[in-house]
This record gives structure tokens, C-alpha cells and sequence, in this order.
């Protein structure tokens, strides 16, 4: 048997897919879309680690690509602290360029090289799905 989210295979008495967390069997099936507003539960060796929104990596790496920046994947992971850091940290380099003449452009670009580098590096090493 096969998942009808993710595709991968699965066991025939499973009632959620062990790789994505989907609900095999929902209680309502008309409607469609209820295995998205719910929470999805995933398993491990079939014991449930975690009840809650699944995210997914990829989701994370184009937040990062398109808005990293200012810290919108780390809002989309829960990690609400570290998205404010973003953008306060983005407001005082702005500032420090506005107040220097552009003399610490080079300083705040290699900072922000170097946390782009560390997020890329944190992104990949997720897993498909995960809490």
C-alpha cells in the first residue's frame, strides 16, 4: 500500500503514513481537506512522537531563499525569537550603513553571508517532514 500524500509505502494496517504523518482514513470523508486543518500525527518504529502542524523542508528553503532576510522561515518553524533577531539585527545593520556613509557595508554583508551560509546548512540538514 502506498500513501496517497507522499507516495512512499507503507504498511497496510497503518492508519497514518509513517513518512508524512497523513491520515489514512479520515473520520469525515467528505471533506477533503480536513487531514490539513487538523492536527497530523507522526510515527516512529509505529509509536506516535509528535501530535501537531507537520512542516516541511522545502516549504523552510524557498522562505529562506525568497525572504530570509527577514526571518519569515524561522516564523514558519516556530522559532519566533530568532525571527525578530532577523529583523532587528536587518534594522541596526541599516542603520550602522545609514550612520557610517557606507563604510560598514562590507561588515554587515559578511554578517549576513555567514548567518545565510549557517540557515542553508540548518535548512538541508532537516528532514522531509518534521514537528
Amino acid at each position: 500500500m502506498f500513501c496517497r500524500q507522499c507516495g512512499k509505502e507503507i504498511n497496510e494496517n497503518a492508519k497514518f503514513c509513517k513518512h508524512c504523518g497523513f491520515n489514512l482514513y479520515p473520520e469525515n470523508e467528505n471533506n477533503s481537506n480536513q487531514q490539513f486543518e487538523q492536527p497530523t500525527q507522526l510515527f516512529f518504529n509505529n509509536q506516535e512522537i509528535y501530535t501537531g502542524r507537520v512542516k516541511k523542508k522545502w516549504i523552510t528553503f524557498i522562505l529562506w531563499l525568497f525572504l530570509g532576510a527577514l526571518g519569515i522561515h524561522m516564523f514558519y518553524n516556530d522559532r519566533y525569537a530568532t525571527g525578530i533577531s532577523y529583523i532587528i539585527a536587518n534594522a541596526i545593520g541599516f542603520v550602522l550603513i545609514l550612520l557610517t556613509f557606507g563604510i560598514m557595508i562590507p561588515v554587515v554583508l559578511i554578517i549576513q553571508v555567514i548567518v545565510a551560509i549557517s540557515d542553508l546548512i540548518w535548512i538541508l540538514n532537516l528532514p522531509e517532514v518534521y514537528r
